[in-house]
């Protein structure tokens, strides 16, 4: 187990085991280190710069100490700190080391413009919203910097996460897929992710929707740049507090969307989801095409009258057809069925003879 992480959930939970088993076989070593430092040195090309930036609210200050921790333990160097916040830096610390840096902003168009302008200074780095108690693994950035080499179409990349509860333990992961349009759609399953600060210039700087500002910039890379320029790393990198309220703005991230859409020129409607924190995009058909059914068949009344029936009753589009590919059936009371079909549906069951050896 990594260091630090307590035993109690052993004797609990179940899946809780299984995860911390996960995490024991996937510590880092002092080879893997030795690795990332060759490649940094031998392979790559640039050498990206990470701002961090956290919104920091009075009494948050002990969730910052924890972020500053693991930032100070990165093997990767090239990373800033950025805080913005309603009151003055608690450490002068922040005025000393040129990695820190400490904005007072009151309202939120002040947090908007420290953003736009943290946007311009960082010319072609990468930028990343914390949160408050964001713990980085200690190979977290130097990773994402080999991802940058790797992919030079990226302009966006994620990783997998869990949280970090008060007693320190690790729970809850997600274990995201790769790029996911539809799941994107639905929900924010993206989450706090490296975003390239020319990206978001070009597609008009820093979100106005309040606590959906990663969700919405998500959204104008993928309709700037592709599917192509999203990407994923595979690994649990970063740890987010458990403690508070961490659900966004439900009716901003349905804004996203809908604005989303608009862009991609996609007619439809954003609804509230099922449960919390999802959403489900309701499209608008311009036409009707019509659905041909075709259902292969011989002598086998017994499956083929439940799915006709079901088909016909519960299918709520309305331009569709079915054509039943009959081969060689003697049965009578099928054939009788046929006919039934013929009165009842004559304008959409259509029974064809296929004679010959029967064949799908």
């Amino acid at each position: 187990l990594h260091k630090g992480e307590p035993l109690i959930a052993l004797q609990t939970d179940p899946a809780q085991v299984d995860y911390l088993t996960w995490r024991s076989k996937r510590s880092l070593q002092e080879i893997d280190a030795q690795l990332f430092a060759e490649r940094m040195t031998l392979v790559w090309k640039v050498r990206p710069l990470f701002q961090m930036v956290m919104f920091l609210a009075p009494g948050e200050e002990s969730h910052l100490a924890d972020t500053l921790d693991s930032l100070g333990a990165q093997f990767y160097t090239d990373w800033r700190l950025t805080v913005i916040a309603g009151f003055p830096a608690p450490d002068a610390v922040f005025h000393e080391l040129a990695q820190l840096r400490w904005i007072e902003a009151d309202s939120a168009d002040d947090r908007v413009n420290a953003m736009n302008a943290l946007i311009v200074e960082a010319g072609a780095g990468w930028l990343m919203l914390a949160p408050p108690g964001s713990v980085l693994e200690p190979h977290a950035l130097i990773r994402c910097g080999d991802y940058v080499n790797l992919h030079p179409e990226w302009r966006l990349m994620y990783c997998d996460d869990d949280q970090v509860n008060p007693s320190g333990e690790f729970i809850s992961p997600r274990f995201k897929p790769d790029f996911n349009l539809d799941l994107l759609r639905s929900t924010d399953y993206i989450g706090p992710c490296l975003l390239r600060t020319d990206a978001l210039r070009e597609t008009g700087g820093y979100s106005l929707l309040a606590r959906a500002e990663t969700y919405d910039m998500a959204l104008r890379v993928l309709d700037q740049y592709g599917e192509q320029s999203i990407g994923h790393i595979a690994d649990v990198l970063i740890h987010l507090p458990s403690a508070g309220d961490t659900t966004g703005n439900e009716e901003n991230a349905r804004e996203a969307v809908m604005q989303h859409l608009a862009r991609q020129g996609i007619q439809g409607r954003v609804e509230e989801g099922y449960v919390a924190g999802t959403h489900r995009v309701v499209y608008e058909r311009v036409s009707n095409p019509l659905v041909s059914i075709i259902i292969p068949n011989r002598d086998k009344l017994e499956f083929l009258q439940p799915c006709v029936e079901s088909l016909v009753e519960k299918t709520s589009y309305t331009a569709f057809e079915i054509l039943i590919v009959d081969n060689g059936s003697v049965d009578p009371d099928l054939l009788d069925y046929y006919e039934d079909l013929r009165q009842r549906f004559p304008d959409r069951v259509q029974v064809l003879s296929f004679n010959a050896d029967f064949n799908f």
